[in-house]
């Protein structure tokens, strides 16, 4: 048995009506959604509100969806953690002629791809345990959220001529 689509919007009251429009409220896991350092976890709920709107090309989608992702911080190597919120607005259709366009059937419309590729393109690329993270120490390692080190900062070779001019 197939498990059920959890972002499988029926529209086919829209289709018959020009210019109509519903406002869906959708929950639903994906699976792991992951970049290099951040993902959103296999278990963690998708939360989308939406409008769907009948146009001349299709159907329009507008709304925002937030979930929750977790990582690991790219400067300190500590768990990372935070909320993703984003805006859609994606046009479904139901002839491709275009990339840019979601597809959609006469009576359905799956607004799990726009989910999906929303979350993975908003995830941050380098996320930080918090906005003020020190990161690690160069020379020992040592992470300078939780303690300082007495490590001098090693001079770079490209810049040792320069001494000179003292």
């Amino acid at each position: 048995m197939k498990p059920k689509k959890q972002f499988l919007v029926e529209i086919g009251v829209i289709r018959r009506h020009p210019g109509s429009r519903r406002e869906v409220r959708l929950e639903g896991v994906l699976g792991e959604l992951a970049v290099s350092f951040a993902n959103v976890p296999e278990d963690q709920p998708i939360f989308l509100e939406a409008v769907l709107e009948q146009v001349h090309e299709g159907i329009l989608v507008t709304g925002s969806l937030h979930t929750v992702w977790r990582g690991e911080c790219g400067r300190c190597l500590m768990p990372a953690e935070g909320i993703l919120e984003t805006d859609v607005r994606e046009l479904y259709a139901e002839k491709i002629d275009d990339e840019m366009v979601y597809k959609m059937t006469a009576d359905t419309m799956d607004l799990e791809p726009l989910v999906h590729d929303a979350c993975i393109l908003n995830l941050p690329l380098s996320p930080l345990c918090k906005p003020d993270c020190k990161g690690l120490c160069p020379a020992c390692g040592a992470n300078l959220n939780e303690e300082s080190c007495n490590c001098e900062a090693p001079n770079d070779p490209r810049w040792a001529s320069l001494s000179l001019l003292k």
